[in-house]
């Protein structure tokens, strides 16, 4: 974080989006290596990189912190509790800190549904995606739909989103 406060100055804007998906395994054949991975990925990550980018971040004008969570996180997923759950302490993690750092710093997740991102696409079998296409939506979400959500949180447009939970799910939720 200093060499990047050295080169660019202050770090406005930081966009935890670092993660991992998780191999399906029923929680009681979970090898608990894998738990800890996506738990070390997708929770910890963020935890890490907020904490070292915190003392370079500006309150005048406000800071932004966007913390990329999922649907899952409130809607769950058989074989997926791992996965599920780094998620759901991704939206605590949030709201907490939304209260240690507020009002100079907004912090919010945005938790998108079923999105076709190259991670998906390459990791999942054609019928996955098929079932995940069984949406309000009726399709995949476009990465172009989340990124208008997370311009919108970084932008000034967004200072009065603090602690929120934003989701572009076509739906999803509901399924």
């Amino acid at each position: 974080m200093q060499e990047v406060h050295d080169r660019y100055g202050h770090i406005n804007i930081l966009v935890n989006n670092a993660g991992a998906i998780g191999k399906d395994f029923a929680v009681r054949d979970m090898p608990v290596e894998e738990w800890d991975r996506l738990i070390g990925t997708d929770l910890r990550g963020v935890f890490l990189t907020t904490k070292f980018a915190l003392p370079y971040m500006p309150t005048d004008p406000v800071g932004k912190i966007i913390n990329i969570g999922s649907e899952l996180s409130r809607k769950g997923r058989q074989t997926q509790a791992h996965y599920c759950a780094a998620k759901a302490g991704i939206n605590g993690f949030t709201r907490a800190l939304q209260l240690e750092v507020g009002p100079g710093i907004c912090v919010n997740t945005l938790a998108p549904g079923p999105v076709a991102t190259d991670l998906i696409l390459a990791d999942m079998t054609p019928e996955w995606i098929e079932k995940e296409k069984e949406i309000l939506a009726g399709r995949l979400g476009e990465p172009e739909e989340v990124a208008a959500a997370a311009v919108l949180l970084a932008s000034d447009e967004g200072n009065f989103f603090m602690g929120q939970f934003v989701s572009p799910n076509g739906g999803a939720i509901f399924t």
